[in-house]
């Protein structure tokens, strides 16, 4: 894991500064923020121009579903890190996460309220010293696929998508979000109970009930971040074979001194993976 750096004074910083103050966070049908033209747009071109080949992925999921993990080993796997990539890491973790983090300051008890029912507030303030990145990532998928109605892993206070798309042909490729209109939920036993691995709860799966609501088109160089917890049910849908799909995300969680302070003690083990 990594921490959250402070935000760095430079040209980069500035430009990603000024995207930012011209976003909203919107909070339906749960909190989230959309950043249009977030990468000065040589930064952005380049990034498509350096885009890794396909030998260069790994397939963990599928033979046409690349994944290039930097949580892995810190680097880009079996090719060295495009300079592009890494500076828009730099972009996302130095630069936006400190900015973007107190606009969700508000909706933190939806987060936090997944963890208690006694009614105990969620913290007055975030810092970016109190962030991780517990994975960050690169995908291209290349193959149909549904990535039905579902809740990323527990852990993820926030979760970002930024679309490496090449033009704005296809929006409806972007990320569906879902109103749970069920009234029972997504619930922390799938993720206490030994059977299950970390990662994301399918609603289809545990009994939930979601409708569509809105679309976060997929246009180049958006960034998209949402509030992690129980409810913020997402999909995408590709239903194209020749069309590849490019994205970097990142999972942001907790440093451990904060959720030992603010999260039940099976939330550090099952983040740290220790006692």
């Amino acid at each position: 894991m990594q921490p959250i750096p402070r935000l760095q004074s430079n040209e980069l910083s500035e430009h990603v500064q000024s995207r930012v103050e011209l976003s909203e966070l919107e909070t339906h049908p749960h909190p989230h923020i959309v950043i249009d033209n977030f990468l000065p747009n040589g930064l952005y071109q380049q990034i498509l121009e350096t885009w890794p080949q396909w030998d260069d992925f790994r397939f963990p999921f599928s033979e046409k579903i690349g994944v290039i993990d930097f949580s892995l080993d810190g680097s880009l796997s079996s090719c060295s890190v495009p300079e592009p990539i890494a500076r828009l890491r730099t972009a996302i973790f130095y630069c936006a996460m400190p900015l973007i983090a107190p606009y969700f300051l508000p909706f933190l008890g939806l987060y936090f309220d997944s963890f208690y029912e006694d009614g105990r507030a969620a913290p007055a303030n975030i810092k970016s010293s109190d962030l991780f990145v517990s994975r960050d990532f690169i995908i291209e998928r290349k193959e149909q696929s549904v990535l039905n109605a579902h809740i990323d892993d527990i852990r993820n206070l926030f979760t970002l998508i930024f679309y490496c798309a090449e033009n704005s042909d296809r929006p409806d490729l972007g990320t569906m979000l879902y109103r749970q209109t069920s009234e029972a939920g997504a619930t922390l036993d799938y993720y206490q109970e030994s059977r299950y691995q970390r990662g994301a709860q399918f609603a289809g799966h545990v009994g939930v009930k979601c409708e569509f609501e809105k679309l976060v088109p997929f246009t180049p160089n958006k960034l998209f971040v949402m509030l992690g917890g129980l409810h913020p049910w997402h999909g995408q849908i590709l239903d194209d074979h020749g069309f590849s799909r490019k994205t970097y995300n990142a999972f942001i969680t907790l440093e451990r001194e904060r959720m030992e302070k603010l999260l039940p003690r099976w939330m550090v083990r099952y983040t740290f993976g220790d006692d």
